[in-house]
């Protein structure tokens, strides 16, 4: 795994490919010269029914080089940073822009735009663990999942793996900027099995840092139950429920809402949310926060592909829209001003004022009452009428107790009817990607079961 004083060698490195690259942009008669570069180390182990799986690791180089010929932006990429294979990428771009529409929404970013304050967000932290050890961690989870239940006996497998590296960007417009990082994860996906039905659940914990990590107790024992609590399911009655989404399945439904106001659908046209900039677009007790600086956060950065720095802001606040993820090219298009979200999501969290530290899952099915608990969706919103139609799977509550588990039904509703519908949500918040969330209790939404 890269070591710190690899890390400054390889920083050099980049600088040096860097330099190169502008020059031979000049020789090539490119106005102006982009380049990413990023090499990553990984590495994971596993186990499966508990025997070891194939130990796998990697290296891996990428290099993008950008250039604006007259107006038109064209890229090549490469795994090789030679000299000559810089040129040659160089020389491709270049050859590829002669072909191109001028397009001055694509120039690269003004000096001005450019990130002049690149943080330290404590992001790099190698995991020095040796081959033993990690398996042992696998096996560890692998065998607290088979101790929730007897009809757990098998597993896809669980995994711990370690990925770390640097990534650089430079542009001839004057940046220059470089972020070492690190990301570890433990992972699980038991198998229940129980008069013919067969379930397979997953769970997984990442982080920057080992430390950040759930125990591999954690990680079995969440995957089993969860696994345990699936199978056998059955339908319900079609009719209008109350709806309990638990908190992993629910930041599916956040990353809905970041695509709705994401340049690519803003500058088309095809978002629901399209316009809704001022207005209210979730329960008034609902925000939503995005933060690029949080340290150690598993989705912070000081600026994004654009060489862009974020902001701490609120999206929603008091359910109200106050901000869209833009890109420069997005932001040009749409006349405003970027957003530092190219090619990046910062950590999101939602948030409600009428949240309590004790609204636990079990709080929250109290809520709930009488109604459905949706452990698992299918399938995507269209996400230009925000028509919201998912196949889904989790379990029926009577009187805040859970009953059976429920499979073979779909949900139907509306994106924006769901969002300004949001009656409650949980503090069990868990984070997927960038998205932090806990459950969300929804008000009656139409579900189709049985007869």
């Amino acid at each position: 795994m890269l070591q710190r004083h690899e890390i400054s060698r390889l920083r050099q490195d980049f600088e040096q490919i860097a330099d190169q690259a502008f020059s031979f942009g000049k020789t090539v008669h490119a106005d102006d010269v982009q380049i990413s570069l990023q090499e990553t180390e990984s590495w994971t182990v596993g186990a499966r029914n508990r025997k070891p799986l194939q130990r796998n690791s990697s290296i891996r180089r990428n290099a993008l080089v950008s250039v604006i010929c007259d107006g038109i932006r064209a890229s090549a990429a490469t795994t090789d940073f030679s000299p000559d294979a810089i040129k040659r990428a160089l020389q491709a771009a270049t050859d590829i822009a002669r072909y191109g529409e001028r397009d001055d929404l694509a120039a690269f970013a003004d000096a001005s735009e450019y990130c002049s304050d690149i943080r330290d967000l404590d992001l790099y932290h190698p995991w020095d663990i040796a081959y033993p050890d990690a398996l042992e961690l696998a096996l560890q989870t692998e065998e607290s999942a088979f101790a929730v239940d007897a009809c757990i006996h098998q597993t896809e497998g669980a995994s711990v793996w370690s990925s770390a590296g640097l990534s650089f960007l430079a542009s001839s417009r004057g940046f220059t900027g470089s972020v070492p990082w690190s990301q570890h994860g433990i992972a699980c996906s038991p198998v229940a099995m129980r008069d013919g039905a067969r379930q397979v659940e997953s769970w997984s914990t990442t982080g920057r840092s080992a430390t950040q990590l759930e125990s591999p107790e954690q990680v079995g024992r969440i995957s089993g139950t969860r696994a345990l609590q699936a199978i056998g399911g059955r339908q319900v009655p079609t009719g209008t429920y109350r709806i309990l989404i638990d908190a992993p399945t629910a930041t599916g439904l956040l990353g809905e809402f970041m695509r709705a106001v994401s340049g690519p659908l803003l500058r088309q046209g095809n978002s629901f949310l399209a316009g809704a900039l001022g207005q209210a677009a979730f329960a008034e007790h609902v925000s939503i926060s995005e933060n690029p600086f949080l340290l150690q956060g598993n989705s912070s950065a000081p600026y994004d592909a654009d060489g862009i720095a974020g902001t701490q802001r609120h999206v929603v606040e008091r359910g109200i829209l106050k901000g869209y993820f833009l890109d420069l090219y997005s932001a040009r298009f749409l006349k405003m001003a970027p957003t530092g979200n190219g090619g990046q999501t910062y950590n999101m969290q939602i948030s409600s004022s009428l949240t309590q530290p004790s609204d636990t899952q079990d709080e929250m099915l109290r809520k709930l009452g009488t109604g459905l608990l949706i452990t698992h969706m299918a399938g995507s919103s269209d996400l230009t009428t925000g028509t919201f139609s998912r196949a889904v799977r989790g379990a029926w509550v009577q009187d805040g107790r859970i009953v059976h588990p429920v499979a073979g039904v779909t949900i139907a509703s509306n994106l924006r009817e769901m969002f300004a519908g949001i009656v409650a949500l949980g503090a069990d918040a868990v984070e997927r990607g960038p998205f932090r969330t806990g459950s969300w209790l929804l008000e009656n939404m139409s579900v189709g079961g049985s007869a």
